[in-house]
């Protein structure tokens, strides 16, 4: 059986078949990784343009933070001695416990120092109702001595009862 001679459509038509697999493989195999890496590039740099524009509108915002700083600063500095001002924020939170919640520990931490800051922290115990902590908390929280909870636990307190017991780490940032 001998083989006959491709006729002239069949090799044009061979030929396209031939290409048309070869484009197809350069497409799959390299342009649509290149497109793909093209997209992603395209994502990342849009990201960028938007973090730029954030970073912009706080740089030009700095002088009326530096100004609202200096404000803060004049007002916070007074005469008070550091023992006085550090009862004062403790006394602060035993006033926003009040009666909703019972304080069973308070335990001041060291001062820690943070280039013109004093960074004051302590250690709470206390306990009461989950109304009573959740408004000693927004209490805290919105006080005029700007502390802020940097750690918080829960649990329940004797069983079949409605208490909760409470552990807080509560700090507080001021100006040297």
């Amino acid at each position: 059986m001998s083989l006959r001679q491709p006729t002239r459509r069949e090799k044009l038509l061979l030929g396209v078949l031939v290409a048309t697999v070869f484009i197809s493989l350069a497409y799959s195999l390299v342009f649509s990784s290149v497109i793909q890496r093209w997209s992603e590039m395209n994502d990342s740099i849009s990201v960028a343009e938007r973090q730029l524009k954030k970073n912009l509108a706080i740089i030009h915002r700095k002088d009326i933070v530096e100004y609202e700083f200096e404000n803060l600063v004049a007002q916070s500095a007074g005469s008070v001695s550091d023992r006085t001002e550090s009862g004062d924020w403790l006394k602060e939170i035993e006033r926003v416990a009040g009666d909703r919640v019972w304080l069973q520990n308070l335990s001041p931490w060291p001062d820690r120092s943070m280039g013109s800051f004093v960074v004051q922290t302590t250690e709470v115990e206390c306990g009461g109702t989950l109304l009573g902590l959740a408004e000693f908390l927004y209490e805290l929280l919105h006080s005029p001595l700007l502390l802020r909870v940097d750690r918080m636990r829960l649990s329940v307190g004797s069983s079949g009862s409605s208490e909760l017991k409470c552990y807080l780490v509560i700090s507080r940032i001021k100006a040297l």
